[in-house]
């Protein structure tokens, strides 16, 4: 989201970044930074909403967090940067920053919905979410954001096929959205023995790597 951000920005757009104050995945020195509620980062208005923890370890906690951050991030953003905005681009998860975006769509903005987990599939696959209840209750929160919004992206031609197939009545806003990633900022390390610096020659490895969002890193 970062290189989203400062590539719009370089392109002469005037762009704002909501996310939350970072609690997660921080180390080190930036885990003791007192992160401003509002700044100005490489030419980007970055907003940070103090939210409950969205990544906590309880689901119980960590699905009260999700349904409450909607209010907690449009109350920080409205603080600081109430004016017009032309056009959206929401991340998901969590499913509930589809009310963000229904707010700013009711003030004209153009709403482009960037889907990365299908939930609540993707937890009821897992079996995190078995309550039929809870399940409906989330399965209607999904409809709500892609019907308010005006596309609706997927990493993948496979997650795409299964957004339509769920729900037909958006077939047609459904759009492939490749993640990206700006290769030349990670030239630096090309040719490095990473097996020897992390210990692991002659071991079968396998890599998840996990796209967080920039904002939640120290960028200066």
């Amino acid at each position: 989201m970062r290189g989203l951000a400062e590539a719009l920005s370089r392109r002469g757009h005037d762009v704002t970044v909501l996310t939350t104050v970072p609690l997660h995945k921080i180390r080190g020195a930036d885990a003791a930074n007192v992160w401003p509620e509002v700044a100005h980062e490489e030419n980007v208005l970055v907003v940070r909403a103090k939210t409950f923890a969205l990544h906590h370890p309880s689901y119980l906690l960590r699905g009260l967090a999700i349904l409450v951050a909607p209010i907690q991030m449009w109350r920080a953003l409205w603080r600081h940067a109430s004016g017009k905005f032309d056009a959206v681009f929401i991340y998901s998860p969590p499913i509930t920053l589809g009310f963000v975006g229904w707010l700013m769509k009711r003030r004209g903005a153009g709403v482009l919905f960037n889907v990365q987990d299908i939930f609540p599939q993707n937890a009821v696959d897992i079996g995190i979410l078995r309550n039929p209840i809870l399940i409906a209750f989330f399965r209607a929160i999904e409809r709500f954001s892609y019907r308010h919004a005006d596309v609706v992206t997927a990493h993948s031609v496979s997650n795409s096929e299964k957004l339509r197939s769920a729900h037909p009545e958006i077939a047609e806003k459904v759009v492939v959205l490749h993640n990206w990633i700006d290769v030349e900022r990670f030239l630096t390390r090309r040719g490095k023995d990473y097996r020897k610096e992390f210990g692991v020659e002659g071991r079968f490895v396998a890599l998840f790597a996990d796209g967080a969002s920039g904002y939640s890193a120290k960028t200066n």
